[in-house]
Protein backbone atom coordinates (compact mmCIF):
# COMPACT_ATOMS: atom_id res chain seq x y z
CA UNK A 1 0.00 0.00 0.00
CA UNK A 2 0.78 3.67 -0.32
CA UNK A 3 1.39 5.77 2.51
CA UNK A 4 1.02 9.34 2.46
CA UNK A 5 1.17 11.16 5.58
CA UNK A 6 -0.44 15.06 5.39
CA UNK A 7 0.44 16.89 7.74
CA UNK A 8 -3.02 18.88 8.93
CA UNK A 9 -1.67 22.69 8.58
CA UNK A 10 -4.88 24.55 7.12
CA UNK A 11 -2.18 25.99 4.11
CA UNK A 12 -1.79 22.24 3.09
CA UNK A 13 -5.37 20.98 2.95
CA UNK A 14 -5.33 21.80 -0.76
CA UNK A 15 -2.37 19.52 -1.28
CA UNK A 16 -4.37 16.59 0.26
CA UNK A 17 -7.66 17.39 -1.43
CA UNK A 18 -5.72 17.45 -4.54
CA UNK A 19 -4.58 14.57 -4.15
CA UNK A 20 -7.79 12.44 -3.37
CA UNK A 21 -8.86 14.02 -6.27
CA UNK A 22 -6.25 12.43 -8.71
CA UNK A 23 -5.42 9.43 -7.13
CA UNK A 24 -7.53 6.45 -8.58
CA UNK A 25 -7.03 3.64 -6.29
CA UNK A 26 -7.95 4.79 -2.68
CA UNK A 27 -9.57 2.32 -0.83
CA UNK A 28 -9.21 3.59 2.82
CA UNK A 29 -7.85 7.10 4.75
CA UNK A 30 -7.11 7.51 8.09
CA UNK A 31 -7.60 10.59 9.63
CA UNK A 32 -5.94 10.96 12.74
CA UNK A 33 -7.69 13.80 15.14
CA UNK A 34 -6.25 14.70 18.51
CA UNK A 35 -8.14 13.42 21.27
CA UNK A 36 -7.47 15.54 23.89
CA UNK A 37 -8.83 18.35 21.64
CA UNK A 38 -10.48 21.91 23.18
CA UNK A 39 -14.81 21.01 22.00
CA UNK A 40 -14.31 24.29 20.47
CA UNK A 41 -11.04 23.67 18.15
CA UNK A 42 -12.97 20.17 16.62
CA UNK A 43 -14.58 22.44 14.20
CA UNK A 44 -11.46 23.10 12.37
CA UNK A 45 -11.07 19.18 12.08
CA UNK A 46 -14.90 18.69 10.99
CA UNK A 47 -14.46 21.66 8.11
CA UNK A 48 -11.35 19.65 6.66
CA UNK A 49 -12.87 16.04 7.08
CA UNK A 50 -16.31 17.30 5.26
CA UNK A 51 -14.30 18.77 2.33
CA UNK A 52 -12.35 15.23 2.44
CA UNK A 53 -15.91 13.54 2.09
CA UNK A 54 -17.13 15.82 -0.17
CA UNK A 55 -14.44 14.24 -2.67
CA UNK A 56 -14.85 10.64 -1.25
CA UNK A 57 -18.20 10.07 -1.72
CA UNK A 58 -18.40 10.93 -5.20
CA UNK A 59 -16.52 7.71 -5.97
CA UNK A 60 -18.56 4.43 -6.62
CA UNK A 61 -18.76 2.71 -3.50
CA UNK A 62 -17.43 6.06 -1.23
CA UNK A 63 -13.98 5.05 0.51
CA UNK A 64 -13.49 3.67 4.31
CA UNK A 65 -12.10 5.80 6.21
CA UNK A 66 -10.65 5.57 9.72
CA UNK A 67 -11.26 8.52 12.44
CA UNK A 68 -8.07 7.45 14.39
CA UNK A 69 -8.62 9.38 18.08
CA UNK A 70 -4.89 9.90 18.95
CA UNK A 71 -3.74 10.42 22.49
CA UNK A 72 -6.51 8.61 23.60
CA UNK A 73 -4.34 7.85 27.06
CA UNK A 74 -4.04 11.46 28.01
CA UNK A 75 -6.46 12.62 30.93
CA UNK A 76 -7.92 15.10 29.19
CA UNK A 77 -9.41 13.00 26.25
CA UNK A 78 -12.80 12.43 24.87
CA UNK A 79 -14.35 8.69 23.98
CA UNK A 80 -13.99 8.35 20.28
CA UNK A 81 -17.75 8.05 20.47
CA UNK A 82 -17.95 11.21 21.43
CA UNK A 83 -15.54 12.59 19.06
CA UNK A 84 -17.39 11.01 16.28
CA UNK A 85 -21.07 12.70 17.52
CA UNK A 86 -18.99 15.79 17.96
CA UNK A 87 -17.85 15.98 14.55
CA UNK A 88 -21.66 14.71 12.90
CA UNK A 89 -22.87 18.08 14.39
CA UNK A 90 -20.28 20.09 13.08
CA UNK A 91 -20.46 18.07 9.47
CA UNK A 92 -24.35 19.07 9.61
CA UNK A 93 -23.98 22.77 10.15
CA UNK A 94 -21.40 22.86 7.17
CA UNK A 95 -23.95 21.20 5.12
CA UNK A 96 -26.63 23.15 6.03
CA UNK A 97 -24.95 26.20 5.79
CA UNK A 98 -24.03 24.94 2.18
CA UNK A 99 -27.39 24.93 1.23
CA UNK A 100 -28.40 28.44 2.66
CA UNK A 101 -25.76 29.65 0.61
CA UNK A 102 -26.78 27.70 -2.34
CA UNK A 103 -30.36 28.86 -1.74
CA UNK A 104 -28.63 32.69 -1.80
CA UNK A 105 -26.99 32.29 -5.10
CA UNK A 106 -30.30 31.13 -6.84
CA UNK A 107 -32.45 33.10 -4.97
CA UNK A 108 -34.56 30.08 -4.18
CA UNK A 109 -35.53 27.82 -1.71
CA UNK A 110 -33.24 24.39 -1.15
CA UNK A 111 -35.44 21.30 -2.28
CA UNK A 112 -36.38 19.09 -0.01
CA UNK A 113 -35.03 16.41 -1.68
CA UNK A 114 -31.25 18.15 -2.01
CA UNK A 115 -28.63 15.92 -0.23
CA UNK A 116 -24.95 16.85 0.25
CA UNK A 117 -22.95 13.79 1.10
CA UNK A 118 -25.77 11.53 -0.06
CA UNK A 119 -27.94 12.32 2.64
CA UNK A 120 -31.18 14.94 2.56
CA UNK A 121 -30.30 18.43 4.00
CA UNK A 122 -33.14 17.94 5.84
CA UNK A 123 -31.93 15.16 8.32
CA UNK A 124 -29.17 15.37 10.80
CA UNK A 125 -26.08 14.24 9.52
CA UNK A 126 -24.98 10.60 10.00
CA UNK A 127 -21.51 8.86 8.92
CA UNK A 128 -23.25 5.71 8.88
CA UNK A 129 -25.10 6.43 5.86
CA UNK A 130 -22.04 6.95 3.92
CA UNK A 131 -21.33 4.55 1.03
CA UNK A 132 -17.76 3.67 2.25
CA UNK A 133 -17.45 2.03 5.75
CA UNK A 134 -16.98 4.86 8.53
CA UNK A 135 -14.91 3.75 12.02
CA UNK A 136 -13.88 5.97 14.96
CA UNK A 137 -11.03 4.14 16.71
CA UNK A 138 -9.39 4.98 19.55
CA UNK A 139 -5.13 4.66 19.97
CA UNK A 140 -1.69 5.94 20.96
CA UNK A 141 0.79 6.72 18.54
CA UNK A 142 3.23 8.04 21.42
CA UNK A 143 2.40 4.39 23.99
CA UNK A 144 2.54 2.84 20.92
CA UNK A 145 -0.69 1.61 21.26
CA UNK A 146 -2.41 1.77 17.54
CA UNK A 147 -2.93 -2.27 16.92
CA UNK A 148 -6.68 -1.41 15.95
CA UNK A 149 -5.62 1.21 13.21
CA UNK A 150 -3.42 -1.41 12.04
CA UNK A 151 -6.24 -4.14 11.66
CA UNK A 152 -7.92 -1.57 9.93
CA UNK A 153 -5.18 -1.21 7.55
CA UNK A 154 -4.71 -5.06 7.30
CA UNK A 155 -9.00 -5.57 6.39
CA UNK A 156 -8.92 -2.76 3.82
CA UNK A 157 -5.23 -4.46 1.96
CA UNK A 158 -6.61 -7.90 2.25
CA UNK A 159 -10.03 -6.75 1.00
CA UNK A 160 -8.49 -4.99 -2.23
Amino acid sequence: FKLIDCPGHNKLHDLTINEIKTSTNIFGLIFLIDSSIDPKKISENAKFLYEILSTTERRPGGVDILIGCNKSDFFSARQSQKIKELLELEIDSYRKLNAHNISKVDNDEVDEEFSDLGQSINSNFKFDLLEGNFDVVSGSVLKDKIEKWECWIDERAVNY
